[in-house]
């Protein structure tokens, strides 16, 4: 529960800094009522999104915080990522130091450029930083075509900075739904669509049996819960709805014998995954529940057995490449994990919360093959 926070004297100031930095500052319930957030938890989201705030924060420090996120796009040259609707065309600032020239330049996905007008927004520059900093106004041509490009700005002086452009089209649309012919499909929450062969709770296999049937009675569409990624360890969270990270999946929902290396498992291995699944499966009838913290212990077992497997050239290849794209991200969403596994609980020590921490580094080492694992 929310406590009073110094910050609370001006509510009204601290939810302003939170619209303008995109924190949502409240909710409507399933009663139709409107639920305010609380100062502390808007200083702890603001805080963690690099602002200068935390539960101890007074007014003056929100208004500090109101100045600084004012600052924030003079302190930039382009902005981080432009999405413009195609055929709309769009206006965006560049900062630059006072009376210095700047070109920004177009480049598609293709390899073509091509200038961006500058238009005449006057505004008077401001001091940031002890520097005047001028804000000159260029325009995204309206006829540039869909896709990921860049924005490339060359400053007086040489320097070059490159922002991402996203041309989206003004709505999406499918040919089904511009007909006249009604469509139907099928709502499932895949936890709860299991099968005589799942270990107490729906998977991907399960899925796509499911999917298939629709598509056999001619469903257009099947709908599931979100398969985001939960906490490693129990007690798992049972709303779908509140993961730990939304850009990774869920392995609770991985069918452990779908796996391709299963098949070339000593059969004693194969055994005991086939005990694991017998015994969380006649759990399920017996009792007739999801039990995610069952499912998932006896999954991560059979995972381990298979997961020292040796993979096919093409497998390893395979994985090595989703590593890969997955970059830094997964690299610290396994590490934490592993962290998390190793620990028995989610809340980790202090000097373990942040990936940038010299012991984080020191744990990725020693914790090197978990941590390949949890990729």
């Amino acid at each position: 529960m929310d406590t009073h926070s110094p910050a609370s004297d001006n509510i009204d100031l601290l939810r302003h800094v939170a619209d303008v930095n995109g924190v949502a500052t409240g909710f409507w319930d399933w009663y139709g009522n409107w639920i305010g957030v609380g100062a502390p938890t808007l200083l702890k989201v603001l805080g963690a999104l690099g602002l200068p705030l935390d539960e101890s924060s007074t007014v003056g420090d929100v208004e500090n915080a109101m100045r600084l996120t004012d600052e924030r796009e003079w302190r930039r040259t382009l902005p981080p990522t432009i999405v413009a609707r195609q055929g709309g065309g769009y206006e965006f600032r560049v900062h630059v130091p006072d009376g210095s020239w700047v070109n920004v330049q177009w480049v598609l996905e293709d390899g073509r450029k091509g200038q961006c007008e500058q238009l005449d927004r006057y505004v008077p520059p401001r001091m940031i930083d002890g520097q005047l900093v001028g804000r000159a106004t260029f325009d995204v041509p309206h006829w540039l075509p869909l896709g990921w490009h860049r924005l490339v700005a060359t400053v007086e002086g040489g320097h070059v900075e490159s922002a991402t452009l996203i041309i989206v089209p003004n709505s999406l649309s499918l040919p089904l739904l511009e007909s006249s012919r009604r469509v139907w499909g099928v709502n499932a929450q895949l936890y709860s669509t299991r099968s005589a062969c799942s270990w107490g709770i729906g998977d991907a296999t399960d899925l796509a049996d499911l999917a298939a049937v629709c598509a056999d009675k001619g469903a257009q569409f099947l709908l599931i819960n979100p398969v985001h990624a939960s906490q490693p360890v129990s007690p798992l969270e049972n709303s779908p709805y509140l993961p730990v990270s939304r850009r990774w999946v869920n392995p609770i929902y991985i069918r452990p014998e779908s796996i391709e290396e299963y098949a070339s498992l000593p059969q004693a291995s194969r055994d005991a995954i086939e005990q694991l699944r017998d015994e969380t499966r006649q759990f399920a009838i017996r009792e007739d529940l999801i039990d995610r913290d069952r499912a998932w212990e006896a999954k991560r077992k059979a995972l381990d057995i298979i997961f020292t497997a040796p993979r096919s050239y093409h497998r390893q290849s395979q994985f090595d490449h989703f590593v890969e794209n997955g970059g830094s991200e997964l690299s610290n969403y396994a590490l934490w994990c592993a962290l998390v596994e190793r620990e028995g609980a989610i809340k980790l020590p202090e000097d373990l919360e942040r990936s940038s921490s010299p012991r984080v580094e020191l744990e990725r080492l020693e914790l090197a093959d978990r941590v390949n694992f949890f990729e």
